[in-house]
């Protein structure tokens, strides 16, 4: 058995390097922070007061398109930002006050926050850059979720969850486990992440099966907190399913091509019922 931290309230416990690998990609907390997004071109605008201090313009050649002088100086950075995106050539710009950067490198290292969760610790320092008008300022605003993921809407899911509660992810690509997750929650929280390696389920070969279904949550039963949930989808439904704008219709359109299945117990039992 090996055990692991990454986070002072989670256990890391049997995680085998395959399943941890795949899902890094899908695990970017900076993604939660950040405004530009993956293939944008942008323009930085970094600021200390109104004296421009670096221009970084992703448009043109390194070395060429907008210097600090062109620019002048800063003194409404909305208005700033809305003139350069007009001119068509960057898909977002970013006007940032340096000042704000060190207020908010500051005020997320107070010993106080060191009690925070992981997710916790990042919503806050999310709040801390972007609750200033005037700070950090993009136009276009920053995406209000993650490809439709909000961390209240997760946080409303966690919430329904029991007092002592496990969940599970499996995904297959071409019949091959890509990721096999299984994440225990204590109190609402999460408290310890393990893989199906730990879960030692039958010797039958999982793949996306009521049956596989079946093994993985009476698998849990007896390596994990009581199974709340748990969800079998082949890669390409996985990824749709991250990025659909209605994820439930569609999980429903991969169930209904066998390409996804998933359950939740009844309380107080393993026995899996369709949902």
């Amino acid at each position: 058995m090996t055990v692991g931290l990454i986070d002072p309230n989670w256990v890391l416990t049997d995680l085998d390097p395959l399943t941890w690998r795949h899902i890094g990609r899908y695990i970017e907390p900076a993604g939660y922070i950040r405004a530009s997004q993956p293939g944008e071109r942008g323009l930085y605008i970094l600021h200390d007061g109104t004296k421009v201090c670096r221009v970084v313009d992703e448009h043109f050649p390194a070395g060429a398109g907008l210097t600090a002088n062109a620019i002048g100086p800063v003194h409404d950075p909305a208005a700033l930002a809305h003139e350069l995106f007009a001119e068509g050539h960057w898909d977002r710009v970013h006007v940032i006050d340096k000042r704000h950067l060190a207020n908010v490198a500051r005020d997320s290292q107070r010993i106080e926050n060191r009690v925070l969760t992981l997710d916790q610790y990042y919503r806050h320092v999310a709040h801390l850059i972007w609750g200033s008008e005037t700070g950090y300022v993009c136009v276009p605003a920053k995406p209000p979720s993650w490809n439709g993921w909000t961390y209240d809407q997760v946080l409303g899911y966690v919430d329904a969850l029991p007092e002592r509660a496990s969940v599970a992810l499996g995904v297959f690509d071409q019949s091959v486990l890509y990721i096999g997750l299984v994440i225990e929650l204590t109190a609402k929280r999460i408290t310890r992440v393990t893989t199906f390696e730990a879960l030692k389920p039958s010797s039958l070969t999982l793949d996306v099966s009521a049956a596989s279904l079946n093994a993985v949550m009476q698998a849990m039963t007896h390596s994990c907190h009581p199974p709340a949930a748990a969800l079998l989808c082949t890669l390409p439904e996985f990824e749709r399913w991250l990025k659909a704008d209605d994820k439930a219709a569609s999980l429903n359109a991969a169930m209904a091509h066998g390409q996804a299945i998933w359950a939740v117990a009844q309380p107080g039992t393993a026995t899996p019922a369709a949902y």
